[in-house]
């Protein structure tokens, strides 16, 4: 032990940092190893979790005796490849994760005696809020959802009555956006799971800030918004009818359709009044007769009687009166029109139809030989042209242009057949992935130990200083002793094979001291009083010194 601690002394301050520096990078890089090598490749179980989700989904885990690791600040859950599925599974039984919005499953909790309605309201709010937001998230293209429910009461004696409204926040998956019939979708299922809402009254928004659907009830800015959309989705429709046609008979992949529609998108509404007075229909006629008569007999007075003329005395004695009516009204109907007229928008205007086909290839004779291309007749083309016509509605009038063009197709490179099948050794990119990152770090761990551990304890092993063995101390003789001098301890002869005897050493001066020296490459340490002796015999017999090394190297 003191040999050892005496060594470790002699190493220094600075080697021995520098040799458990290396010691410390070889353990750090074996340990990583076996880890690396031990623990199995992890993958995401659940992103963008809330934390109290993330805690509950992470302890039922660990009890199942699964390891998992939480990363992205509490918000994602990674586990075993191998597990994810299952795992997934385990999670959905148990309805996990929740997606941090409780639906009916908050009337399962004991409620208090007191509680008062407008609690019992709100918890109803917040039901149907959770259970709307978990079924939009369960469509492909939704991440998550955030539903807001306005659902006004009814105020006792009032007349209006405020119609019900929701406003929803979708986070979507990747960069894309949703489209008008998927936008609608969302909002006729709101409109249907809440009392009393129409579809209008739903406004939707993105994660981008992107106003998808608004809640206003106005029909034509929701729709003037898609009328790009609508134009390309009327020219994709009619290049599929028309590639699908003429597929039929150049084949597969041999024919492509580039529609270009021109469009109206003004709304139009007339409203015209028109009548004919030569449709006049009788309504009503009204006819009033009037037939009266009456006559006088009576005598007047003698005064007036004195003063009329002879001859009209018998007249004014009595008169007759007669009097005859008739009156008719007839009320005539006029023939009216009345004509509303409403022109929606994406009336068509023109029509642009380019079609190209390619030829027809024939075999060639020898075997390996490139196919022989053979463009079509003209007769052949107008029968397509026809039929591109016929399937998009032509209208000369309107103007529509049709341009069917053969032409050679740009054949593409192979890039690999069809029918190469996995084989039982593929690996995947994870696994290859993971093959390469071993192969690198065993790489790197044998590059150290080789070009930086091994040099290094070598250098230290061979610069560090031996600890000399004690020199025993030679007795003190009495300088009266005259044998003293006699009696000095003849050095231990060194053996060393040779064919003739070689002179003996002569004795060591016993005023020197005994040094002990160390020399490379050679085990243990020798005196020096040795080494000039072996000097001194080599030096005298120059001859039997190159003897006896011969004789060294050639033994076996």
């Amino acid at each position: 032990m003191d040999q050892l601690i005496q060594t470790l002394r002699n190493f220094g301050v600075v080697r021995l940092a520098i040799f458990a520096a290396v010691i410390l990078g070889v353990g750090s890089g074996l340990h990583y190893l076996t880890g690396r090598a031990g623990n199995p490749e992890l993958a995401l179980l659940y992103s963008n979790l809330d934390l109290a989700d993330a805690g509950k989904i992470v302890s039922k885990i660990e009890a199942m005796g699964v390891d998992a690791e939480i990363l992205g600040g509490g918000t994602e859950v990674y586990v075993p490849t191998g597990k994810v599925a299952r795992l997934r599974m385990e999670m959905a039984e148990i309805g996990l994760p929740r997606g941090g919005s409780l639906g009916y499953e908050i009337f399962d909790r004991d409620e208090a005696l007191g509680t008062s309605s407008f609690v019992q309201d709100i918890n109803r709010l917040r039901a149907l809020e959770g259970e709307i937001a978990r079924s939009i998230s369960s469509l492909a293209q939704v991440q998550s959802a955030r539903v807001h429910l306005v659902l006004p009461r009814r105020e006792l004696f009032s007349r209006d009555r405020q119609e019900p409204s929701a406003s929803i926040v979708l986070s979507l998956n990747g960069p894309g956006r949703l489209n008008n019939n998927r936008v609608q979708a969302v909002q006729h299922m709101v409109a249907a799971a809440v009392p009393g809402l129409v579809p209008e009254k739903v406004s939707i928004v993105d994660d981008r800030g992107n106003l998808l659907a608004r809640g206003d009830n106005s029909s034509d800015i929701l729709s003037a918004g898609n009328l790009e959309e609508m134009r390309l989705a009327y020219e994709n429709r009619l290049s599929h009818i028309v590639e699908g046609l003429v597929e039929k008979h150049v084949g597969p992949g041999k024919v492509r359709a580039e529609i270009s529609a021109s469009m109206n998108f003004d709304r139009i509404t007339e409203n015209s009044e028109e009548y004919d007075p030569d449709g006049q229909v009788i309504r009503s006629t009204q006819t009033i007769s009037e037939d009266e008569s009456s006559s006088d007999t009576s005598k007047g007075n003698t005064a007036q009687e004195g003063e009329l003329p002879k001859g009209q005395e018998g007249a004014a004695a009595g008169s007759t009166s007669a009097l005859k009516r008739t009156e008719e009204t007839v009320n005539y109907e006029i023939t009216k029109k009345v004509k509303s007229h409403t022109r929606e928008i994406g009336a068509i205007q023109k029509l642009s139809i380019a079609v190209m086909v390619d030829g027809s290839y024939k075999k060639a004779a020898e075997e390996g030989a490139e196919e022989t291309y053979q463009p079509r007749t003209p007769e052949e083309m107008e029968k397509i042209k026809t039929l591109v016509k016929n399937a998009i509605g032509f209208n000369e009038d309107r103007g529509d242009t049709v341009e069917v063009i053969n032409m050679k197709f740009a054949q593409p490179s192979p890039v690999g057949t069809l029918g190469d099948t996995p084989s039982a050794f593929s690996l995947t990119q994870p696994d290859v992935v993971r093959l390469v990152e071993a192969f690198i770090i065993g790489l790197m761990g044998l590059l150290m130990l080789l070009m930086v551990v091994k040099p290094v304890i070598i250098r230290l092993l061979e610069g560090a200083p031996q600890a000399a063995p004690p020199v025993e101390e030679e007795p003190v003789e009495d300088p009266s002793n005259s044998n003293a001098a006699n009696q000095a301890p003849a050095p231990t002869p060194i053996p060393l094979p040779q064919k003739k005897p070689l002179p003996p050493l002569p004795p060591p001066n016993n005023d020197e001291m005994e040094r002990m020296i160390s020399l490379q490459q050679i085990e243990g340490d020798i005196r020096e009083s040795s080494v000039k002796q072996i000097s001194t015999v080599i030096q005298e017999n120059p001859g039997d010194a190159v003897s006896v090394v011969r004789e060294w190297i050639h033994e076996k």
